[in-house]
């Protein structure tokens, strides 16, 4: 057995149940014997669906500029759309690549490249003004100097 599922299913859950039964698969798969060159992981999805309302949206991870929490509601934006969904922070953690999103914030969580400008105690992204929290503050400033920004 790979993964079970309870209902109800967030769709995250399910696609986490379903990547897991892929990788097991993948990992049973014999190799084949025309090819010497061991086989590659398959390549990660730059784009996820987050529900809102009745509707899927797909968003890639590219165009995310920040995600703000807004309640038991989070609300992913992009300079296209801002996407409402019923889901918490630590769920949407585990979907964002790692390495180019950071949570700054209790309510927060920005892509670093798109980062326009930082002032003190607040980040700007576009038009919008994004403050780092106190219990986030040396974190991101160790990011910002592993990447060399600062």
């Amino acid at each position: 057995m790979a993964d079970y599922l309870l209902k109800p299913i967030s769709f995250e859950r399910f696609v986490k149940a379903v990547e897991k039964v892929h990788e097991k698969l993948l990992k049973h798969e014999e190799p084949r014997k025309e090819s010497a060159a061991p086989a590659q992981a398959p390549a990660r999805p730059d784009y996820f669906f987050v529900k809102s309302g009745f509707k899927l949206h797909k968003v890639k991870f590219e165009e995310i500029l920040c995600i703000e929490g807004q309640g038991d509601y989070l609300k992913i934006i992009t300079p296209k759309a801002r996407i409402m969904t019923l889901q918490t922070f630590k769920g949407i953690e585990e979907i964002l690549p790692p390495g180019n999103f950071l949570r700054v914030h209790k309510s927060y969580i920005i892509a670093l490249d798109k980062i326009d400008s930082i002032e003190g105690n607040t980040i700007r992204i576009g038009e919008m003004q994004i403050p780092v929290g106190e219990s986030y503050k040396t974190q991101f400033q160790a990011v910002l100097e592993r990447r060399k920004i600062v």
